[in-house]
């Protein structure tokens, strides 16, 4: 509340009052993220994460190391070193300014989201995992307009449901139900979203940098996870380790020192929603990479590949709907986007 309101909202001076003068404070406003901003964090992230998917799978398909729980401590592990380093070469000023309460709020629903996840994929058919992870954005919709106030527009709603259905149509296939997977799978996109969104929420609300907060709650999230890997993962002690494993997971921590910081990046400077959509571009150059560089994933049914493609093509179609739309409203003036440019009656005003 500026001095200007206050002013106006106290009682009537007398006239033997001293007069004084009421100064204006104008609200902060917040620096629009530029274009280049957004489209190189979102680069930055598809790259390092199609890598980091490409190294995980020569890692768990060629060298057979399948402890997920592990891995991802590893992951943060590393993470937590390198921002340790960086902060230590005076890379970025490092910030405690996150209470202890909201750091386990965080760190307990990050390892959370990622177990439970595990457990909807060990639990389902991979049809219905990629089902499940569909609902993560009406879910984080949901979430936001329910507990933030945050509403969407009819153009945004419109170009989400042709992602959700293009990367459907690519990635659900077989889907068999069972009651423990659809509860698993339940828990996971309700905690994902939620992370998600605290991830965007703290950041602007303790003022943290992306550095910041990885900086911050890696360590936390390391010691949770190793918790549950040593519970859960307790025969990879027992592997036996070469060369080409220890190239491949050692790729896989480095890409995902990126993959976790570009999240909370993406995230701070947009949205949980947006974060979202480039994680099902990824999908779909994922697919489209796994194709050219490991045949044996292309589907033997032509109809089943026509379909995948037909429906790769759809989501960025959608994507790029949901972007220009996204970036046209965030101009000042707001421009037309590519929904007013259409002749359909059903885009008019």
């Amino acid at each position: 509340i500026n001095a200007e309101y206050m002013g106006s909202m106290e009682k009537p001076r007398s006239s033997t009052e001293e007069p004084h003068v009421v100064v204006s404070v104008p609200s902060p406003r917040v620096k629009p993220v530029s274009v280049f901003t957004v489209a190189l964090l979102c680069g930055g992230n598809l790259m390092v994460s199609v890598l980091l998917v490409l190294s995980n799978k020569v890692a768990m398909s060629t060298y057979k190391f399948r402890f997920i729980l592990t891995l991802t401590a590893l992951h943060f592990f590393t993470t937590s070193l390198a921002t340790r380093v960086s902060a230590w070469a005076g890379l970025f000023s490092p910030q405690r300014a996150l209470p202890m309460r909201d750091i386990a709020q965080l760190a307990s629903m990050g390892v959370l989201s990622i177990a439970l996840m595990n457990a909807s994929l060990n639990s389902n058919s991979v049809g219905f995992y990629q089902m499940m992870k569909l609902l993560l954005i009406p879910c984080t919709v949901v979430i936001q307009r329910t507990l933030y106030g945050l509403h969407f527009g009819w153009k945004v709603h419109t170009s989400l449901v042709f992602i959700l259905a293009g990367v459907g149509m690519a990635t659900v296939t077989d889907v068999q139900v069972n009651l423990l997977g659809c509860v698993f799978g339940l828990l996971a996109v309700l905690t994902t979203s939620q992370y998600q969104i605290w991830q965007g929420t703290k950041q602007k609300q303790f003022a943290l940098n992306p550095m910041q907060i990885t900086d911050t709650l890696m360590p936390y999230m390391f010691v949770l996870m190793l918790g549950a890997a040593v519970v859960m993962e307790l025969p990879v002690l027992r592997y036996e380790w070469n060369m080409g494993a220890s190239v491949a997971i050692a790729t896989s921590c480095v890409m995902a020192v990126g993959v976790n910081i570009l999240t909370y990046a993406i995230i701070g400077k947009t949205s949980a929603v947006t974060y979202q959509v480039v994680g099902h571009l990824k999908t779909c150059l994922t697919i489209l990479f796994g194709y050219s560089l490991f045949p044996e994933t292309i589907p033997d049914q032509l109809q089943t590949l026509i379909i995948g493609l037909l429906g790769i093509i759809i989501a960025l179609v959608g994507m790029a709907l949901y972007s220009d739309t996204k970036h046209k409203a965030s101009l000042d003036p707001p421009q037309q986007d590519l929904f007013d440019r259409c002749p359909c009656a059903c885009c008019a005003r």
